[in-house]
This record gives C-alpha cells, sequence and structure tokens, in this order.
C-alpha cells in the first residue's frame, strides 16, 4: 500500500539531477525523491519503518557544535514519543509505552522472515532490537502504525488536539518565504499562499520544519543562503550562510530478486484476493499490512567498515515479501522510476514466478551533495544533486552490500 500512496498528489514529485555515477538506468537519467506534501510530511506516505540510527551519529553532532544531540540526551525524548506495543517495549530503558507515536510489529508475516532471521543467527548475528541497546543485527521491521494501519505524525500528535482554541491547522497551503526583519536579521513570519498572498507574523518565533529538502530551499528564497547563488538569482542577502551543502542520503539498491519454487512471497497477483483486501479495510489484517513490503532488516559491518568491533554498521539489508518481478501493477517500479523498457526485459519474464527482494542500503555515505535555487521555478522546486557514489568508498560499500545479499538470499 505504501509504495500506491508514494505516487498520489501527496508526493512533491522531486527528481535530482542528472548524475554521471547513479540512476542511469532510470527514468530521465534521475533518481525519484519522494517527500511528502500534506499535514504529516513525509510519514504520510513513507514505508513506516523506524529506526532512531545509530548512537555514534548522535554523539558526532554533539561534537560538532550541536549541543545536546548526544545520544544520552535525546533518548529520553525518543522513549517518551514512543507507543509501542508490548513485544517491542520489553525494555523500557530504551523503549516508551506511553507515547503517542504508535510503533508495532506488522500483524502479518511471510514465512520469509522466520528463514532470513534464521539465516543470520547461523552467521554468528545478534536477533534484536536496532532500536534498543544494539544496533548491529537481524531483526523484524518495525513499523509506525497501530493495528495494521498507519500512524502519521499528524496523526499521532495533531488529532487529538486539532480543536484546541489556541490551534489553527492550514490544509492546501504552502509556505513561499519567510518574513526577516532586516535590522534585527529576524524571522517575524511567514508568507504564504492560499487562495492568495497572506501574511502570518509571529509572537515568538517561527520554526522551521519541512524536511531536508524543503528546509533550505525555505532559507534560501527568504534570503539565507550562499551570497553567490542567491545575487545569481536576484534575492537579497539577508545572511551569507552555507545552506543546502552537505546534502547525504541512504543510497538503495532496489533491484536484486531471488526466485523461489514455491508461493511463501507477495506479488500483484497473488494480493487479488478479494478476501485479503476486505480483511485489510476491516481489520487491518492481511498481507496488505506489510509497510512497503519491508518484513525485516539486518544492520551489517562490511569489509570496509574502519573499526571492526564497535556497533557501527555501514550497510542495511531490507528483506523484500515479494520482487521487483511480482510489480505487475507498476507501483514500485513507478515510485522507483524504473522504465518500462528496463522492466519488460530484466523482470518481466518471470512475472508469474514466486520471488523476494533483499535491498542493500548505504548507512553512512561518503558521497555529499547540495540543494539549490532553481531560477526557472524559484519558488516551486529545488535543484537537487545528491551526487549518489561519487565517492568511490561508497561504491565498494555498495558492491559488498550486494555480495551479502547474494549470501543471505542465494
Amino acid at each position: 500500500m505504501a509504495a500506491f500512496q508514494s505516487v498520489t498528489r501527496f508526493n512533491w514529485g522531486y527528481r535530482s539531477e542528472r548524475l554521471e555515477t547513479a540512476c542511469l538506468g532510470l527514468k530521465f537519467k534521475k533518481c525519484n525523491i519522494p517527500r511528502g506534501k500534506g499535514v504529516g510530511g513525509t510519514s504520510i506516505i513513507n514505508f513506516l519503518l523506524y529506526s532512531r540510527g545509530n548512537k555514534k551519529d548522535f554523539d558526532e553532532w554533539d561534537r560538532l557544535g550541536n549541543k545536546g544531540w548526544n545520544y544520552s540526551s535525546v533518548l529520553p525524548y525518543f522513549i517518551k514519543s514512543e507507543k509501542c506495543s508490548k513485544e517491542i517495549a520489553a525494555d523500557l530503558k530504551y523503549r516508551g509505552a506511553n507515547g503517542f507515536l504508535d510503533v508495532e510489529y506488522p500483524p502479518f508475516e511471510t514465512v520469509l522472515v522466520k528463514n532470513f532471521l534464521k539465516a543470520g543467527k547461523e552467521m554468528g548475528y545478534k536477533i534484536g532490537d536496532p532500536n534498543g541497546q544494539y544496533h548491529v543485527g537481524f531483526s523484524k521491521v518495525q513499523a509506525t502504525m497501530h493495528q495494521g494501519r498507519r500512524c502519521s505524525v499528524a496523526k499521532a500528535y495533531l488529532s487529538n488536539i486539532r480543536d484546541r482554541s489556541n490551534l489553527k491547522i492550514l490544509i492546501k497551503t504552502q509556505v513561499k518565504k519567510l518574513i526577516i526583519d532586516p535590522i534585527q536579521k529576524k524571522v517575524i513570519g511567514v508568507e504564504f499562499m492560499n487562495s492568495d498572498v497572506k501574511n502570518a507574523y509571529a509572537s515568538k518565533e517561527v520554526i522551521v520544519s519541512a524536511g531536508a529538502i524543503n528546509s533550505p530551499h525555505l532559507l534560501m528564497v527568504s534570503g539565507i543562503g550562499p551570497r553567490k547563488d542567491l545575487e545569481q538569482v536576484n534575492i537579497p542577502v539577508v545572511n551569507d550562510l552555507k545552506v543546502g551543502y552537505n546534502l547525504q542520503d541512504h543510497l538503495t539498491f532496489g533491484a536484486l530478486v531471488f526466485l523461489l519454487n514455491s508461493s511463501v512471497s507477495v506479488s500483484d497477483q497473488n494480493v487479488q484476493n478479494p478476501a485479503d483486501i476486505l480483511n485489510y479495510v476491516l481489520y487491518g489484517k492481511g498481507p496488505f499490512v506489510i509497510p512497503g513490503g519491508a518484513e525485516a532488516l539486518a544492520f551489517l559491518k562490511t569489509k570496509y567498515s574502519i573499526n571492526k568491533t564497535d556497533d557501527y554498521p555501514d550497510i542495511e539489508l531490507v528483506l523484500g515479501a515479494g520482487g521487483l518481478n511480482g510489480d505487475t501493477y507498476g507501483s514500485l517500479r513507478n515510485l522507483l522510476g524504473i522504465p518500462n523498457s528496463l522492466y519488460n526485459f530484466m523482470y518481466r519474464p518471470f512475472r508469474y514466478t514466486p520471488g523476494f527482494g533483499i535491498a542493500p542500503v548505504l548507512m553512512r555515505p561518503k558521497s555529499v551533495g547540495r540543494v539549490l535555487l532553481d531560477n526557472v521555478h524559484l519558488y516551486d522546486k529545488p535543484i537537487i544533486q545528491p551526487n549518489y557514489l561519487s565517492h568511490r568508498s561508497d561504491v565498494l560499500t555498495m558492491v559488498e552490500g550486494i555480495r551479502m545479499s547474494g549470501a543471505f538470499g542465494g
């Protein structure tokens, strides 16, 4: 279901610029970069997978000057925010049970999960909670859902307070730029578009929380960004800062398919059962609750990991309940930007053969990109240059991740 939601009007529909190092087989030779367009942001269209990140990444942010972002400081807020199912919230030292954001194991899984976890255990890995004490190891996916249904940020935090007299939520509304006091260089309000252009002024502060792409875009069109870039598009410079730099993304290789000789996986064909559809609509159960088709995860260290003994993985493997070969309706390949010509050549001949996928994900990419302003569509969309796989170590790590996927799936 998540793949279908990602190709709706609730997605900004961003694409990267053409790259020389990645996305060459995709439509327009560009990577799709889905971003949520609605109350709740990308949590209304994403694959629901709940993963906090590694402790060392938080500690590094603190070391770089972002005080209060070390793991021990943010852990209480993670715990406070979560409303984990009993099975997940067994260790209350790391997990929460009384928050607003529902986190649970999906109430349906294929037999693939059991075998994937068994393979990990046989190879000496822990089977546990990647959001708990240890990160390296295997686990079932944890999803932001309640009884099989999506729990977006909007549903978690706004549904119970939306009628408060001191809260006003605007829909079908886009902030165009920040209103900045030129003397104090302080943001005092926002200019937004509803039926027409309007201004709203803050009595205390303006919080910008538009994500990794739209936040820098909003800052730059408001005059906060690199002087050279702003002057090229005739935007008055309020503050010359390196906004839009150091863009990093967890690139995923989603093309691996492992064929099976028995129907234990999920495909577009075998979920057409009316009983499964009814089971999902009425009760939030059945194969449709698998979040984005993802069933289990493995956080691992490749041979290129600098420290062989610490709990700091550099690759993630995502087990998919089905493979691209079974994507006959096109939801997944449309999300990924895979052209029909490539699907027909590589996968269509096996569309009726059971299969599953394992997708390696770069955990700590060294390739760095940028978000820039588009002179033609200045206020509508940014230019996104992710520069995927431009650093050789990312290529080596990804190739090793593909090899490791073969070891578990083959």
